[in-house]
């Protein structure tokens, strides 16, 4: 827990490290890490044999290479798996991995970390990354956290996502908008998720707890615990189903 006490290194700068990391190398790192069921993606990531694996893996996507091309692009993706890994390492033990940084006090790290990535695709994409490690890795909730925190203040296209089993903790998401996401079997924890928009998202099996809302409506007709609910594509009505094995359709704005 060596950053928890103090920023070791702008938050800014760290980001900015990244250079010319192929996206969509994010998606069979994450493939893998869920198959293996691994806890510790850092550790996993950083040993050699997981690296030659993931390697190679890639390269089966990977269609029409000749032999010269393969060991060209053996070589960029052991680069990129380098780098991918020191960040992850040097964000375990940043203040990112331990605090709120929709707090008022990290406003300037977060204001100069949003204005050195907004125009960086590779950057929103590792951000989004991270926010997917939270359904792997307990070790890095609060940095996936701070990630949507920072991916909701940059107005990032988050329509449509998978989120399934993420857990997000300690975090403001005011005004967010997750129209049509699939946020099955996550987790969240001391959230305020004031004004934002689940129209047509999924919410199945969720747990929600300590979560901060200015605007909450409360509707009784459910005789035990609510297991599921849905909001329809115009947000107007949410579907719901219970341990007392009903299913309740309700209006939003009269119950």
């Amino acid at each position: 827990m060596q950053g928890s006490l103090q920023e070791k290194e702008a938050l800014a700068d760290i980001f900015t490290q990244f250079k010319n990391v192929d996206e969509e190398i994010y998606g069979v790192i994450l493939k893998i890490l869920r198959k293996e069921k691994v806890q510790d993606c850092i550790g996993y990531l950083s040993d050699n044999r997981n690296q030659i694996n993931l390697e190679q893996q890639i390269l089966q996507q990977i269609e029409n290479i000749t032999q010269a091309d393969m060991e060209q692009k053996l070589s960029v993706i052991a680069n990129d798996m380098k780098q991918i890994t020191n960040v992850l390492k040097k964000l375990k033990d940043h203040d990112f991995n331990y605090k709120d940084f929709s707090a008022e006090e990290y406003d300037e790290s977060t204001l100069s970390l949003i204005q050195s990535i907004k125009d960086n695709r590779r950057n929103i994409e590792f951000l989004q990354f991270l926010v997917q490690l939270t359904s792997i890795d307990e070790n890095l909730i609060q940095c996936g956290s701070n990630s949507l925190h920072i991916l909701v203040q940059m107005k990032v296209d988050l329509s449509n996502k998978n989120l399934e089993n993420i857990k997000i903790q300690n975090i403001s998401l005011v005004g967010a908008n997750f129209i049509r996401c699939n946020f099955s079997g996550s987790q969240f924890n001391n959230v305020n998720l004031s004004g934002i928009n689940l129209n047509g998202a999924q919410l199945f099996n969720c747990k929600l707890k300590n979560l901060r809302i200015h605007e909450l409506y409360k509707f009784n007709g459910h005789r035990n615990q609510v297991r599921q609910i849905c909001f329809s594509p115009d947000g107007k009505t949410l579907a719901s189903g219970g341990y007392d094995k009903s299913i309740r359709i309700w209006d939003i704005k009269t119950g």
